[in-house]
């Protein structure tokens, strides 16, 4: 055997073993189709058991309606000279499957003559997940047409719209061509000026993958002038390859309008609920002057003392509204001030020396509305008041007041060191107005209870919910 028949039988060895182990398909087809040479591979592809079954088939044969125009077009391109002409097919197999094949074709010498030589491998599972994905996108991109929101993806520093939908065209007051072409002193004109340093400061945040709020509010300037609010919610993706920022807008330009109104609204009753309370506080100062001139020409010592009695009421409810008046909402005072303020008071309208008669106040920073601090102030103006009248006729003692919240409930002890109430006194049905004021008031005002130690001096307890 000569040299030459030798190197020549040992390449064709070397092609056989080389296209027997590759793991695409290989053919080569006459220029009519016709299969001259077939791998395992490809006659596994083609729907065949063995390649000498495939041998003589006309690929064309398998070439599905809608791919033998491209098909017979690239052969003829491959003839011409032109290599490794790449494209995909949709085939159907010898088992009636369909498939889609990717090929490489390249012009070569077999056996004499020219052929193409095919490389072929199957990408059914990518051609599939692509058309799901073409579907998946033209469902989102659907939704977002649709969407009543404005949404809007932009890229880069400076930024740029790379995508926008229709109504955030019509959020904004620009055509849908319009916004595509902004420039960046566009995108300025439309964030209010006031927010455009925060905007940009945010939107380069979030582009960079830094953290930045994702959602918050925006004033732009519509193309007609119009100033509009915007609540916006941002998020960092991924759009065709390059990181990319996508917002979506809501117009809540009548919300934020609203909630003016509201707000107006409630300063104008704040206003009034405050000169409400400054003019009622005013009447009781009035009422208790014109009972202190009154008394002026009272000679009866029980009758002035009745007055005086009466005076202190008032004051105990003036100073409520006057607590009211100072206070931020005007629906609540601090207690424990109040206290301080109207124990202070009642001593002093009675003449009483603190030095001899000490004052002790243990109160936690509770808020009390006016339902439950009026009648709280008077049941501890009687109590006070009876303390100083009746308990220290030698002049000397304490009189402590305790108001504690526990467990949902108000506890409010006035006491004294003094002589006490006679154990055969009822304080709940006795003639005195002052403890059946008190009853009153603990009992029905403020829907509580109360009861009386008489262990040391006097010690009455009243409780009820907070």
């Amino acid at each position: 055997m000569s040299t030459e028949r030798v190197k020549d039988t040992t390449e064709r060895e070397l092609f056989r073993l080389l296209v027997e182990n590759m793991l695409e398909g290989v053919v080569i087809v006459d220029w009519d189709t016709t299969i001259l040479f077939a791998n395992k591979v490809a006659a596994t592809l083609l729907g065949f058991d063995s390649v000498e079954e495939l041998a003589g088939h006309k690929s064309l044969e398998f070439v599905h309606p809608d791919s033998k125009e491209l098909l017979l077009k690239n052969l003829q391109t491959v003839k011409s000279g032109v290599n490794k002409v790449n494209n995909e097919y949709r085939f159907t197999t010898n088992k009636g499957k369909d498939v889609w094949l990717e090929t490489c074709g390249t012009k070569i010498h077999f056996r004499g003559r020219s052929a193409d030589l095919v490389t072929f491998s199957d990408i059914t599972e990518r051609k599939r997940a692509e058309k799901e994905l073409r579907k998946s996108e033209i469902k989102y991109r659907t939704l977002v047409e649709k969407s009543l929101q404005g949404i809007v993806i932009a890229q880069g520093m400076p930024p740029r719209l790379v995508f926008t939908n229709t109504a955030f065209a019509e959020i904004s007051g620009y055509t849908l061509e319009e916004l595509y072409s902004f420039s960046l002193d566009d995108i300025k004109t439309l964030v209010h000026p006031e927010e455009q340093s925060f905007f940009f400061t945010r939107y380069q945040n979030r582009l960079a993958g830094n953290p930045a709020p994702s959602r918050y509010e925006l004033r732009i300037i519509r193309k007609d002038g119009e100033m509009r609010w915007l609540e916006i919610l941002a998020s960092r993706i991924e759009y065709q390859g390059e990181p990319a920022v996508q917002k979506a807008f809501i117009d809540i330009t009548e919300r934020k309008r609203a909630e003016e109104q509201i707000k107006a609204s409630l300063r104008e009753k704040e206003a009034l609920l405050k000169e409400i309370h400054h003019r009622v506080k005013n009447n009781m100062q009035i009422i208790s002057s014109l009972l202190s001139l009154q008394s002026h020409h009272i000679t009866d010592p029980e009758l002035l003392d009745m007055f005086k009695d009466s005076q202190t009421r008032i004051k105990s409810m003036a100073l409520v509204h006057e607590k009211l008046y100072q206070s931020e909402d005007f629906a609540n005072i601090n207690f424990k001030e109040y206290i301080k303020i109207l124990a202070t008071h009642v001593l002093q309208s009675h003449g009483v020396d603190t030095e001899t008669i000490a004052l002790t106040i243990d109160a936690d920073n509770v808020s009390l509305g006016i339902d439950a601090a009026i009648p709280c102030g008077l049941i501890i103006n009687e109590l006070v008041s009876n303390s100083v009248k009746h308990a220290f006729p030698d002049g000397e003692g304490e009189i402590k007041i305790t108001f504690h919240a526990l467990d949902g409930n108000i506890e409010l002890i006035v006491s004294d060191t003094g002589v006490g109430i006679p154990d055969d006194i009822d304080f709940t049905t006795t003639d005195s107005l002052g403890l059946s004021l008190v009853t009153l008031l603990a009992e029905e005002q403020l829907n509580g209870k109360i009861s009386l130690d008489r262990s040391r001096g006097t010690a009455f307890c009243i409780t009820f919910k907070s």
